[in-house]
């Protein structure tokens, strides 16, 4: 989308367009080569997975230690549990390597990253000096931004310079509070202003859905998002996603209470795109509940999606339980290779490489 005009939103003339197909090729820096790690995967000690599943129903700050211990003791390394991530997405029927993300102080050496955009604030805009025009120029989705690093199985990035679109800069954390003239976007809109998405019913509503999410502030300064092999031996996603389509996500779903054994292992809240794949598995997961997020509901962002395709995004501590439980689990049965016949079949429909 696009907006021109400068003011508060309510006075300032606002105009706004969808953004095509194409809106997160423009926008964004051209990546510079990549340069692709050999995939590693931080082991988790059997005892630690027990603890897991022992205290899941135990209080939030008690798992939340559990939790924080898990990633304190996966330091080393191993090429062997590597091995057997691959194994895991054969398995899975997953042909798509799944996308980390996290967030670091260093720039990174390779990728993209948007163009930077113009300084706001929800101060500003009380005092009614945003200038929409520029605030809009180098307008980019986070998640156009995503399709494109999975187009060009690359990485990108995003700070509180260069965030593409502000209401992605407020769920990455790097901006808050949310700006009021979103709360009127996602909603009803301003009349003979600019019209609303509707995805809520009142700008009241929406502003209480972003003040009961509140995304972390971000911990560092680029938020990055990369194929989980182009992950360096000092790195760890703290949020591993999948796109997938429903006989995958089927797998991942009841793969998720197998290796937690909660029952209500797997959520799905309103949100934004980006929101999915890092605002509620973090905001679960502050809250002591690790939880899978299904997400690819907003409308808005369909269009950076393949057809039938939704995100399946888990905290690495649920990933690493994943990557050690599924070989017991029904994966390896004759009822999952029915399954993955479907997803053969799937993906012959779509033009895709089959799973065999």
């Amino acid at each position: 989308m696009t907006a021109m005009g400068r003011g508060c939103p309510d006075t300032g003339a606002i105009d706004i367009k969808t953004a095509s197909n194409e809106g997160a090729e423009a926008g964004v820096l051209l990546p510079s080569p990549v340069s692709h790690f050999p995939i590693h995967v931080l082991p988790i000690r059997g005892s630690l997975s027990c603890l897991i599943s022992r205290f899941l129903r135990s209080s939030p700050k008690l798992i939340k230690n559990v939790l924080d211990k898990i990633l304190t003791d996966s330091i080393c390394r191993s090429r062997n549990m590597n091995n057997r991530e691959g194994d895991f997405w054969e398995t899975l029927g997953y042909s798509e390597e799944p996308f980390g993300v996290f967030y670091t102080d260093t720039e990174p050496e390779s990728g993209f990253v948007p163009k930077e955009g113009a300084t706001f604030s929800n101060d500003m805009e009380l005092r009614c000096e945003l200038d929409f025009s520029a605030l809009f120029q180098n307008w980019s989705c986070v998640m156009g931004n995503i399709w494109l690093a999975r187009r060009r199985k690359s990485s990108v990035y995003f700070d509180a310079r260069r965030f593409g679109c502000i209401g992605g800069s407020f769920y990455l954390g790097f901006h808050r509070p949310q700006l009021q003239f979103i709360a009127h976007y996602v909603s009803s809109g301003i009349p003979g202003r600019f019209e609303g998405e509707r995805y809520l019913p009142s700008p009241e509503v929406t502003q209480r859905f972003f003040n009961e999410l509140q995304p972390r502030p971000a911990p560092a300064r680029f938020c990055v998002f990369k194929p989980l092999s182009m992950f360096r031996d000092s790195e760890a996603p703290e949020v591993v996603t999948f796109f997938a389509r429903a006989e995958v996500m089927a797998g991942l779903c009841t793969l998720a209470t197998f290796a937690t054994e909660d029952f209500e292992a797997v959520m799905s809240p309103f949100g934004a795109g980006c929101s999915y794949i890092v605002t509620w598995p973090l905001h679960y997961l502050e809250q002591g509940r690790m939880k899978a997020v299904i997400g690819g509901w907003d409308p808005s962002d369909r269009k950076f999606m393949k057809p039938d395709e939704m995100t399946f995004s888990v905290p690495y501590q649920m990933y690493l339980l994943f990557l050690e439980k599924w070989e017991k689990s029904f994966l390896l049965t004759e009822t999952w290779a029915g399954v993955k016949k479907k997803i053969s079949k799937s993906r012959e429909t779509w033009g895709e490489q089959v799973v065999k």
